[in-house]
């Protein structure tokens, strides 16, 4: 119970992979939303997040039962997923059952403007710019680091709209700042 004796809520989520395989490792991140009742829902602060064990369980107690929330489940192999709106009930535990899908790979290079030669150790990012939120760390889907050969790679990617940039110190941040990744494309080849 809280300091005015409203009983606490809890959240048990299930993490499976394609197959239905139990995850572990997956990290589970619950938000307030920031508009409750809506369509399209916005994710506010960060309450509280924690790692999937080896049965793919993970439990969120003690958590202020009143209000809408959204949870993202996140492994570095499958493509992130959201859940909203979570409504918990005070004095009761929720179930939740979080399929992750298989995503999408991108790879890339980071080089010298001038030259050419690839640049090792830069900070890649790609930002899921289908994610609505105050917060532009929200939007952060995925960061890697550049190899010796200046290569980097992403993994468990979602299709739709997308912001990379690359940073090297030293060097001017590089961006392309709207693309599409397309499944369809990808495939491709």
């Amino acid at each position: 119970q809280d300091a005015f004796g409203v009983p606490f809520a809890g959240l048990d989520v299930v993490v499976t992979d394609p197959t239905g395989r139990r995850l572990p490792d997956a990290v589970a991140t619950l938000f307030a939303d920031q508009a409750p009742g809506r369509s399209q829902h916005v994710r506010g602060e960060e309450l509280t997040a924690s790692a999937s064990d080896d049965q793919g369980a993970i439990r969120f107690a003690d958590l202020q039962g009143d209000g809408e929330f959204i949870l993202r489940v996140r492994h570095p192999d499958y493509v992130d997923a959201h859940r909203a709106p979570i409504i918990l009930t005070p004095g009761r535990y929720a179930r939740i059952e979080v399929q992750l899908e298989d995503g999408l790979e991108l790879t890339g290079l980071v080089t010298r403007e001038d030259s050419g030669a690839p640049i090792q150790g830069a900070t890649v990012a790609i930002d899921d710019l289908t994610i609505v939120s105050k917060d532009f760390e929200a939007m952060r889907e995925r960061t890697a680091v550049t190899d010796a050969d200046g290569r980097y790679r992403f993994r468990g990617l979602g299709g739709g709209k997308k912001r990379i940039y690359a940073h090297a110190e030293g060097f001017a941040t590089a961006s392309r700042p709207r693309f599409d990744l397309d499944p369809r494309v990808a495939a491709a080849g």
